[in-house]
């Protein structure tokens, strides 16, 4: 009774074994690692730049946003693999004719091949009523493999999927890193803002310090005859200019603050302060070797080769859009006869068959090879163009890196030698051998210099991080990423 169903057993297990061997792919996972913890709000922390940007990639809503494209590209990639895992389907039919009803229900075991074919092997079970033959119990156990030709045949065609899904993940981890990159000297640029502020603040109230004394001491002249009404006045007007900067500069302190707690993720009542991004000292590469680094380890290039392989593969499947499109099919089944058991296997039938399914004329095939050729010339011209983007970048960098250090040293000494002029300004009109003018001509200017020096100071610091961003060189990336 069950001879010829143990057969049947024996070819599956045969034809699902020889499915496991050409068709099944395992998915390696990479388990996220641990997140760093948060601090609570309330509690008092100075954040270092490396800090600062933990933080953010860990808050940041622009980058929480990349993060979740990456999964759902990451997710896509793993359900093109899952293609090729088998499979189990429920089966089933119910019917009614004007001389009877059926239902039939099973299961069936699937398993894709990468070579576009199929396995499914599957047992059913049904009741049948029908008025000639009356009522019997059905059963039956199927068999099928199914196998493309021609323009669906092989690896190339059915693993495509799966080669675009990665390059889409790659693009969006891509995506994340470049984004990543624009975080951080978005950071650095407003933690820079942010501590300008507070040391014009620290620079306005010594410079407001130094008014009100010498409105004291103009005041105290004008009475003792040393002095006239207007170099009073003259005093009393810078008195007010100064504290307008002082609390312009208090104003422009919160302003900066909120936009680097929103950068980070974070409230305005968050105890936090930051240290001042270190200055970026480096032994300078020749131009040629700068390119060259950013040719080896920019995100926007490795993207752009990617998109040349992308653009190959399309252009070589599309090729096959010429050929036939043939499906060939063969199918075993055993079953009861009605006057047995459902599961007494007296019976048997088979099948073999070829379909084909082509356009004659072939005007959509040529029109893909077509397209699929300039979609290549296209993405080889990408390269060309942001060969010449690069070299561009990289030069204007290193120009930029150059010229800004340069200010800020420059800076540094003219600050040094407006204090002294304000200190011998201050000192001469002490003894009454220049007038106010002078002294506040001389407080003026130290201002003026100070400004200029934490303006440098901050053009200096961006200037670094944008040429090291320039080079590929600003975060470390995965070497899967440079590929």
């Amino acid at each position: 009774m069950f001879t010829s169903f143990r057969r049947f057993i024996c070819l599956v297990i045969i034809l699902f074994g020889v499915g496991a061997r050409f068709g099944f792919s395992q998915v390696a996972t990479n388990a996220p690692g641990p997140a760093p913890t948060i601090f609570a709000e309330g509690q008092t922390i100075t954040l270092s730049l490396p800090d600062a940007i933990g933080l953010a990639l860990l808050q940041n809503r622009d980058l929480l946003g990349a993060r979740l494209s990456v999964r759902s590209a990451t997710l896509a990639l793993q359900n093109q693999k899952d293609r090729f895992r088998w499979r189990v389907e429920p089966a089933g039919r119910i019917g009614a004719t004007e001389t009877g009803e059926d239902l039939t229900y099973g299961l069936d075991v699937v398993q894709e091949l990468q070579t576009g074919g199929s396995i499914r092997a599957g047992g059913r079970y049904g009741r049948i009523n029908n008025e000639d033959s009356g009522s019997y119990d059905q059963g039956e156990a199927v068999v099928q493999w199914s196998q493309p030709l021609f323009r669906s045949f092989g690896k190339e065609v059915h693993l495509e999927p799966i080669r675009s899904a990665e390059s889409s993940a790659r693009r969006a981890r891509r995506s994340l890193g470049l984004r990543t990159e624009d975080m951080v000297i978005t950071l650095v640029q407003q933690i820079e803002e942010l501590l300008q502020t507070r040391r014009r603040i620290t620079i306005e109230s010594s410079a407001l310090l130094r008014l009100e004394k010498l409105a004291t001491l103009a005041s105290s002249n004008e009475k003792l005859g040393k002095g006239t009404r207007i170099d009073t006045l003259r005093v009393e007007q810078e008195l007010g200019q100064a504290r307008l900067r002082l609390q312009n500069a208090k104003d422009l302190e919160l302003s900066a603050r909120q936009d680097v707690l929103d950068l980070l993720g974070l409230s305005m009542q968050s105890g936090v302060d930051f240290e001042a991004p270190p200055l970026v000292k480096m032994t300078m590469p020749t131009r040629d070797e700068a390119i060259q680094m950013a040719w080896s380890n920019r995100l926007d290039v490795a993207q752009a080769f990617d998109f040349i392989e992308d653009a190959k593969r399309a252009a070589k499947l599309s090729k096959r859009q010429l050929l036939p499109d043939l499906q060939l099919t063969a199918r075993y089944r055993q079953f009861n006869d009605p006057e047995d058991e459902a599961w007494d296997f007296g019976e048997d039938d088979w099948f073999a068959g070829l379909s084909i399914n082509s356009d004659l004329n072939r005007r959509a095939g040529k029109n893909a090879v077509q397209q699929g050729m300039l979609d290549q010339q296209l993405a080889e011209l990408g390269i060309d163009d942001l060969r010449y983007q690069v070299a561009k970048q990289v030069t204007n960098a290193m120009r930029a890196y150059r010229s800004a250090n340069g200010n800020f040293d420059i800076s540094k000494q003219n600050v040094d030698l407006a204090f002294k002029r304000l200190e011998l300004a201050e000192s001469l009109y002490k003894l009454g051998k220049v007038d106010n003018f002078t002294w506040i001509d001389a407080q003026d200017d130290y201002l003026a210099a100070q400004t200029a020096h934490l303006e440098n100071r901050a053009s200096a610091s961006l200037a670094g991080y944008r040429f090291l961003r320039a080079i590929g060189k600003l975060v470390d990336h995965p070497d899967s990423l440079m590929e």
